[in-house]
């Protein structure tokens, strides 16, 4: 399931105001999953709440991501991307390098293993271990099925109107993102950090039943991440 959609990114969005109605383009290509596709369209109804415009995309390969896009969010696909749509994807990212558009990729631990986005993740900073999911073995971090998350001192989640917020996600819905070192001119920041005390699980083992020998890796994992392209001014 996707239940993190919700329970990480919404209060952040919620605080969030401004005049500009935003364009948003949702990539339900290659997902089978209802249960993601419900828990977006959650999201969705929040951020239409607040200055958010959105446009289906059901597939790549027969339809296109409009030029006024400023966002294109990708719903958990339980199929992977072909090198084709991973191209699309760059080219609506550099933007005739101008590189001022925005992708936004919900992952979950239902979505099997993805090669191709895996390494398109991969460049921006984000190493998947796909088909693990993130456990949290404080029991003073967790709160019934959910797992609360650290928010960093960034200069991103510091500028929200409100503060006070805690941030959970449910067990289970988490697939294990390592932060790397991006590709390139790009510039990564951690905003939402999982505690030191989580491990990796295969998705084919119970939190209630797993031995150490299960566990594939351990914490920090990354629960909200943000990664840019830097452009240098060659006059100064």
């Amino acid at each position: 399931t996707s239940n993190n959609i919700e329970t990480v990114i919404t209060s952040a969005i919620y605080s969030l105001t401004s005049d500009k109605v935003f364009q948003v383009a949702l990539l339900t290509h290659n997902c089978n999953s209802e249960s993601a596709a419900s828990s977006v369209k959650n999201l969705e109804t929040l951020m239409e709440q607040n200055n958010y415009e959105f446009k289906e995309i059901s597939n790549l390969n027969e339809q296109t991501i409009p030029q006024d896009t400023d966002i294109v969010m990708i719903v958990p696909p339980t199929v992977d991307y072909s090198e084709n749509d991973m191209k699309i994807l760059d080219e609506y990212l550099n933007n005739g390098n101008k590189f001022d558009k925005n992708l936004f990729y919900i992952a979950s631990a239902a979505q099997g293993d993805l090669p191709n986005i895996n390494e398109f993740l991969s460049e921006w900073g984000f190493q998947v271990m796909s088909e693990d999911y993130v456990y949290e073995t404080n029991s003073g971090n967790r709160a019934n099925y959910l797992i609360k998350l650290e928010e960093t001192d960034n200069d991103y989640t510091g500028t929200l109107k409100d503060k006070g917020y805690s941030y959970y996600s449910y067990i289970g819905s988490d697939v294990p993102i390592v932060q790397k070192d991006p590709n390139g001119q790009r510039e990564y920041t951690d905003l939402l950090m999982f505690s030191e005390d989580t491990i990796a699980l295969p998705v084919s083992i119970s939190f209630n039943d797993y031995k150490e020998t299960d566990v594939e890796a351990k914490g920090q994992f990354v629960g909200l991440g943000l990664c840019r392209t830097m452009l240098w001014d060659t006059d100064k």
